[in-house]
């Protein structure tokens, strides 16, 4: 008897890091006998989009005018595949520039990311902050270090494994 289930890992109950998941059938499935679990097929995508929605793009900015009003504004970074951290950041600061050049976002030699906002203040969703290593998303009027080594890849699940039940 052959028979295929197909379970996706965007399903996964992660445990304590990404590669430490298990994924829950459907529903209970009796099989008399006993049987085998095949791997069927993996695969490992060639390019995954790094900001993929236009909540994951966005970067509100806040600083005062020449008058002394607040001004804010949001800007959307490009929803695409960055190959490095080092392109992430570059897009950034070519987005963060056409508002204000108050702010710069750098790679320290050490490899640790540098966010720095002077006289305004910079709020970057979820996704940016966890991709610049951020412990918070705002940095305001200071300048904020990463607290790890970043990684461009790593909110992305890779790898797909496919299954099948077999009996011996």
């Amino acid at each position: 008897m052959e028979f295929y289930i197909p379970l996706s890992s965007a399903d996964a109950v992660h445990q304590q890091h990404p590669s430490s998941c298990q994924i829950f059938l459907p529903k209970r499935i009796s099989l008399q006998g006993e049987y085998e679990v095949a791997l069927l097929e993996t695969s490992y995508p060639s390019e995954l989009h790094t900001v993929v929605s236009e909540i994951d793009s966005k970067i509100i900015i806040k600083f005062n005018s020449s008058e002394g009003s607040t001004i804010t504004r949001v800007i959307h970074i490009p929803r695409k595949c960055y190959i490095s951290v080092d392109d992430f950041i570059e897009t950034i600061n070519e987005y963060v520039s056409d508002v204000t050049d108050k702010i710069t976002v750098e790679k320290g030699p050490d490899g640790l990311v540098i966010v720095k906002s002077l006289e305004c203040e910079i709020v970057f969703s979820e996704l940016i902050r966890d991709i610049l290593g951020l412990k918070s998303n705002t940095v305001c009027h200071s300048a904020c270090y990463s607290q790890s080594l970043t990684n461009i890849n790593q909110q992305h699940n890779f790898l797909n494994i496919c299954t099948d039940i077999i009996t011996p």
